[in-house]
């Protein structure tokens, strides 16, 4: 009986301990950490075969090491199995990187002197292909890294999750399983609804994001609404949501920029949409962000993280 009541004294002791803790700082799923959207396509180098749709396919220029540099701290992996080997992928196209490979990159970048304080979190989902979620679970267990149950979303802290995730080397990484809200818009397009005209390669003409004034406007106004939108929405205590700051490809997009010889990663950059998110951070916009998730975030990266670091701050 003594026993026993050991038991549930300490048992309610730290449920009491955990408590106090998550009041005092901050959640992990409300959070503001910037992600890299499709991390996965840094891998892919286009040749002249591959180029036309790998322009529609590459969200970030670089792998992880690279992404990690320019800011990232949150990644959306998608993987994948083909003929018994686990890789990675973006829709239809494939990664061919070992998925063990490019994760075996981001521990010794977390490993190296500068990097041990540094935390990641890798959103994992869209598993494609035969025996896909038991080759993961298999990888992960191997390379002895953390997978965490979305039901700890509720109460587990940044600061927590931090801890319990330190990787032997050093820096810390944790791993979530479809416990994403991806609040995906296909209307939030860099080629929004246009008149019918010939398209012509002149960029200053084109309706798009980057092209007519009119059109720019259009395209903006929709993005910071969606962004306004869904940072104000409040979503279930075992999700970690992601907003997505970058602009949807469609069918009638793509014909468009590849006629203005575009790509995802011009479209980010001649539109100077991260730098456009950058200077609405500054101001207080887009009020709960937990990832920010964005193509190229090699562009304004560490400038868009040092941003969301403040806001982290005040939280704890």
């Amino acid at each position: 009986k003594l026993q026993f009541l050991y038991f549930i004294e300490s048992t309610t002791t730290n449920m009491i301990s955990l408590l106090l803790t998550t009041v005092m700082a901050a959640l992990l799923r409300k959070t503001p950490i910037l992600m890299a959207h499709d991390c996965a396509t840094g891998y892919l180098k286009p040749t002249i075969a591959t180029k036309e749709v790998y322009d529609w396919t590459i969200t970030q220029a670089g792998r992880f090491p690279q992404q990690l540099s320019c800011g990232a701290r949150g990644f959306d992996l998608r993987p994948a199995t083909r003929d018994g080997r686990l890789i990675m992928h973006h829709g239809a196209v494939d990664v061919h990187t070992p998925l063990t490979e490019a994760l075996g990159e981001m521990v010794d970048w977390l490993a190296q002197p500068n990097n041990t304080h540094e935390f990641v979190v890798l959103v994992v989902h869209d598993c494609s292909g035969k025996d896909c979620d038991d080759m993961v679970d298999a990888a992960l267990k191997k390379m002895n890294l953390t997978v965490e149950p979305c039901k700890n979303l509720e109460l587990h802290s940044y600061n927590h999750v931090k801890e319990k995730s330190r990787l032997p080397r050093g820096g810390s990484l944790i791993i979530y399983r479809g416990c994403n809200k991806s609040n995906y818009d296909d209307r939030i397009t860099c080629y929004p609804p246009y008149e019918k005209k010939a398209v012509t390669a002149d960029p200053t003409d084109a309706p798009c994001c980057y092209g007519r004034q009119k059109d720019k406007e259009d395209a903006f106004r929709a993005m910071w609404a969606y962004m306004n939108r869904t940072s104000e929405a409040e979503y279930p205590w075992e999700q970690l949501s992601q907003l997505q700051a970058l602009w949807q490809e469609n069918a009638e997009g793509i014909t468009i920029g590849t006629t203005l010889e575009s790509s995802l990663v011009k479209d980010e950059e001649r539109s100077q949409l991260n730098n456009e998110v950058l200077l609405r951070l500054k101001q207080g916009w887009f009020k709960n962000i937990n990832f920010l998730e964005m193509n190229n975030v090699c562009d304004k990266g560490l400038e868009i993280s040092a941003e969301l670091l403040k806001r982290r701050e005040l939280l704890e």
